[in-house]
């Protein structure tokens, strides 16, 4: 599994400790061959050991389109 190193340099303050995980948890969930990461919340709760409305909300912001800082 890799996180880009650019995301946690642009984005880590934006995205925080709980977005960083998500996405960690997101990666290795990724079937690399379908380009899809596609797991159930509670199994990302379960990874990340957070209840399930702050997995959702990381995952909500994580679709959401970063603005690099200036």
């Amino acid at each position: 599994m890799w996180i880009r190193r650019e995301l946690i340099r642009a984005h880590g303050d934006l995205l925080g400790t709980r977005g960083i995980a998500v996405y960690a948890a997101l990666a290795c969930c990724a079937d690399y061959d379908e380009e899809d990461a596609t797991p159930y919340v509670s199994t990302m709760a379960y990874l990340v050991d957070l209840s399930r409305p702050p997995v959702r909300q990381a995952i909500n912001e994580l679709r959401r389109p970063l603005v690099a800082p200036h």
